[in-house]
């Protein structure tokens, strides 16, 4: 019974995935990242596309952290457990 609210609950849901999401996208600009200073692909700031090496840097960079965010995000499915799937008292907390 718990588990059928727990695995309704939109805040078991939002973190896995999003934080899935976080995860695969760091993994896959680490494997594959922008090789060019590009408006399509890739972690796009002013301060990125000042040169080649900014650019490298930034792209590397934030890859390391959209994979550690994405493993942060796992834990948050744990208060879908501990509200036993009562999301509005658990988003007031958070």
């Amino acid at each position: 019974m718990m588990l059928e609210k727990v695995l309704l609950s939109p805040l078991f849901w939002i973190p896995l995935l999003a934080g899935a999401f976080y995860f695969v996208t760091g993994y896959l600009m680490i494997k594959y990242p922008p090789k060019r200073i590009n408006g399509f692909y890739g972690y796009r700031t002013g301060r990125s596309r000042q040169s080649q090496k900014h650019w490298d840097f930034a792209q590397k960079f934030s890859a390391i952290l959209l994979k550690k965010f994405g493993v942060l995000c796992f834990p948050f499915c744990a208060f879908a457990f501990l509200g036993e799937g009562k999301p509005n008292e658990w988003l007031i907390i958070l």
